[in-house]
């Protein structure tokens, strides 16, 4: 089973900045646009929480659509959901098995969601 401390460990891996704001909280800044993802240690879990944007005030429902459009196709770890009129994207890994590999593949691929995403989405804001 992996501790926290593994945790603390992939993230210096990882090669981001990050700090420990809380007991099993570490914020992390990643690319584009120094987004900072949070990393929680919530056994028997590893969450990662991504703020994306508010959620747009017109044209939800074609948002909502494509948004569920990029959770089955456009993702290769995680998905977007929707907290407090916010979009996010999460993703949650098994602690008990959990390396370094699969720590960064989550990371990279909230970074390559972020660049080939946000974009689009940004549009359904304006």
């Amino acid at each position: 089973m992996r501790t926290m401390d593994d945790v603390e460990r992939y993230l210096g891996l990882s090669g981001h900045p990050f700090e420990k704001v809380g007991d099993g909280t570490w914020v992390t800044r990643i690319h584009p646009a120094d987004a900072a993802l949070v990393v929680q240690w919530e056994a028997p879990v590893v969450v990662f929480r991504l703020k994306v944007m508010p959620v747009p005030a017109a044209g939800r429902d074609a948002f909502f659509a494509h948004l569920l459009e990029l959770n089955a196709t456009g993702l290769a770890h995680g998905a977007f959901g929707l907290e407090n009129g916010s979009v996010v994207l999460v993703d949650a890994l098994e602690a008990e098995n959990l390396d370094a590999n699969e720590f960064t593949a989550t990371i990279d691929s909230f970074e390559l969601a972020l660049d080939q995403h946000m974009a689009t989405l940004a549009k359904f804001a304006r």
